[in-house]
């Protein structure tokens, strides 16, 4: 019986296994369901812990000028007409950059990052970050494509002025002349 046992068919492991895969997946999803109506089900007590996640106060919406969000959406549109190389000119300049200028380009992105989150302009960024791709993919093809590296760095360099050119009433001078500066075909 003990042999009779162990000699298991090759075709019966693989439905084994999944048997077991799936009754340990519907006992681990009916656990999570219990937690969590266990959990939602309790009013908050004294002893509760916080969330990770601060409590911020509603900010007021601050449209952006529909000057800057026009003369951003221009700046992709005349980098769409820009054949590949001009772009691929941009990215080999971004990665020709020294350290500390490379360093500075990046506290210029995060400063920007940051302008465009702290005034509400998500959505204007992302319809902006979105026509910075269109504009990428609507450059006519003029060489062969060169190292990944080199398209990246242009596309992010475009984009970034695009976004420098949406949030410049609040970006610092010089971070606006940083961003905008490096795509100079």
């Amino acid at each position: 019986m003990l042999t009779s046992s162990l000699l298991i068919s090759a075709a019966g492991i693989p439905a084994a296994l999944v048997a077991t895969g799936v009754l340990g997946a519907l006992e681990t999803k009916v656990r999570m369901r219990a937690v969590v109506r266990k959990m939602t089900s309790r009013g908050r007590s004294a002893g509760a812990i916080p969330m990770l996640i601060p409590i911020q106060d509603a900010q007021p919406v601050v449209e952006c000028d529909d000057d800057s969000k026009l003369f951003a959406i221009q700046l992709l549109d005349a980098w769409s007409r820009f054949p590949r190389s001009t772009w691929y000119a941009v990215g080999a300049r971004m990665l020709r950059t020294s350290r500390s200028e490379a360093g500075a380009v990046t506290a210029s992105q995060l400063i920007l990052e940051g302008v465009l989150a702290h005034h509400a302009l998500t959505v204007d960024a992302w319809m902006v970050r979105d026509a910075a791709d269109t504009a990428w993919f609507l450059a006519p093809q003029d060489e062969g494509a060169p190292a990944p590296a080199i398209s990246l760095a242009a596309r992010r360099a475009v984009t970034n002025a695009a976004l420098a050119l949406l949030a410049r009433a609040w970006l610092p001078v010089e971070d606006f002349e940083r961003l905008s500066a490096r795509i100079e075909p």
